[in-house]
């Protein structure tokens, strides 16, 4: 019986609260806000002797707690994804300096002197080819012979299993590609990838 008196006495208490607070605002504006606040805290207390016995704080507290764990992980989510976005860049990377390391070593044996190397690594996540080198572009030299670049060019076209149109070999010095295409022409596709002019 306690209970119902004190829930009466808290209405009164509320009904008698916002009364005052109503009638000290300056204007009348601000009332109906007043009595929209009001409204809400009078359903809630209305509500209250229901909920003291199904347990609905306890619920809605569960509730309210799983939101924002759900809300931390959404934002654990999108820095994990950046964060692994920035990790498969270093490693596409890496990858690009050891195939060129590879690609001074072929040329090495060749007996050349590779002077700049440039390689291209497919980096689309999605594409079917993910990972693999797209094309090689390698500066030589002067002193390189066309028959040592062309052994070089079939070395490395076998290493990586790459069409001649997508490894380009140049000579230091300014000079143009090396022609080292059976047809003598650039693949219109692929017009800085070598093949002559």
């Amino acid at each position: 019986m306690s209970a119902v008196y004190e829930w009466i006495r808290n209405l009164t208490a509320l009904f008698l609260f916002f009364s005052v607070v109503e009638n000290l605002l300056p204007g009348k504006k601000y009332g109906k806000y007043i009595r929209l606040f009001a409204g809400m805290v009078l359903i809630l207390l209305v509500v209250e002797p229901l909920t003291n016995h199904l347990d609905l704080e306890e619920v809605l507290a569960r509730s309210y707690e799983s939101l924002l764990i759900r809300e931390e992980a959404g934002g654990l989510e999108a820095n994990f994804n950046e964060i692994e976005k920035e990790r498969v860049t270093q490693i596409l990377k890496r990858y690009e300096e050891t195939v060129c390391q590879d690609i001074r070593k072929l040329a090495d044996a060749c007996g050349m002197k590779p002077v700049d190397c440039n390689v291209s690594i497919d980096g689309e996540e999605n594409s079917a080819k993910f990972g693999a080198v797209k094309s090689i572009s390698i500066v030589l030299q002067e002193e390189s012979d066309a028959e040592s670049t062309k052994k070089l060019l079939k070395k490395i076209q076998e290493y990586y299993g790459l069409e001649e149109n997508y490894v380009e070999i140049q000579i230091a010095g300014g000079k143009r590609s090396v022609d080292l295409s059976a047809d003598h022409r650039r693949d219109s596709l692929y017009s800085g990838v070598s093949g002559g002019e």
